[in-house]
C-alpha cells in the first residue's frame, strides 16, 4: 500500500463512513449534469460513497474509484442498505483511470486529488480530461492557499505542496490552490466557474470538456 492508501484505509477502519452529507456544491452539480443529459458519472476517490448514493438517487449510472479498500467496503454497504448500484473500482489515483477515452459524462472529485505532488496533480486532471466525453462535465475541489498566512505544522516539500506534521493525515502532502494555479492546471478545460467553499477553506472549480 502506498503512505496515502494506508493512512486512509486506517482513518476509515476507525471511524466508519466519516462524511455522510454530499458536499454543498454537489446539487448543482447535479442539475448542470442533468441539463446536460449526462448518464455517466464517475467520483474520483469516492471513499466511503455519500456521493456515490445521491447521485444513484438521483438516476445516474454511477462509477467510484479509491485506494482504500476499507472506503470502498463501506461504500458497498451503503449503496446495498439504499438499493443502488455503482460500479466500484480500487486504484491509485497517479495511475492512468482503468476506463476508456471518452466514457463518463462528468466527474467529481471532492478533496482527494491535492494529495500529492503538483506534477502528480496534473497528470490526474489530464487523466479525467481523457476519460471525459466531449462536453463533459467535471467538479473538483481542493485547499485554497490564502497567502495572507503560512502553513503551521508542516513541511513544505515543494512551492505550495505541505506535508502535516500532526493530525490525522499526518505525512500526507497537500498541494494547495489559488485561483490561478487552479485555472492554470485546469487549461485543456473550459472553466465555467471558480469559487470558494462556504467555510473558506476549499477552492472548486466547475468546468468542460471540449468538443
Amino acid at each position: 500500500m502506498s503512505d496515502n492508501n494506508t493512512v486512509w484505509n486506517a482513518i476509515f477502519t476507525r471511524d466508519g463512513r466519516i462524511f455522510t452529507e454530499p458536499n454543498e456544491d454537489i446539487p448543482t452539480f447535479k442539475e448542470r449534469l442533468r441539463a446536460q443529459q449526462a448518464e455517466k458519472v464517475l467520483d474520483l476517490g469516492c471513499g466511503s460513497g455519500r456521493h456515490l448514493v445521491y447521485l444513484a438517487n438521483a438516476g445516474f449510472e454511477v462509477y467510484g474509484i479509491d485506494q482504500a479498500p476499507q472506503a470502498l467496503a463501506l461504500a458497498r454497504q451503503w449503496l446495498h442498505e439504499t438499493g443502488f448500484q455503482a460500479e466500484l473500482r480500487q486504484g491509485d489515483m497517479v495511475d492512468p483511470l482503468p476506463y476508456p477515452d471518452a466514457f463518463f459524462d462528468g466527474i467529481i472529485s471532492i478533496a482527494v486529488i491535492h494529495h500529492t505532488i503538483l506534477a502528480n496533480v496534473k497528470s490526474i486532471i489530464s487523466e479525467m480530461h481523457r476519460v471525459l466525453k466531449p462536453d463533459g462535465l467535471v467538479f473538483v475541489s481542493v485547499p485554497w492557499r490564502n497567502r495572507q498566512g503560512g502553513e503551521p505544522a508542516c513541511n513544505e516539500i515543494e512551492p505550495d505542496t505541505f506535508v502535516p506534521l500532526e493530525g490525522i493525515e499526518k505525512g500526507l502532502p497537500h498541494h494547495m490552490f489559488t485561483d490561478e494555479a487552479l485555472r492554470e492546471a485546469f487549461n485543456e478545460y473550459i472553466i465555467l466557474e471558480t469559487h470558494i467553499y462556504s467555510k473558506g477553506n476549499h477552492i472548486c472549480i466547475t468546468a468542460k470538456k471540449s468538443q
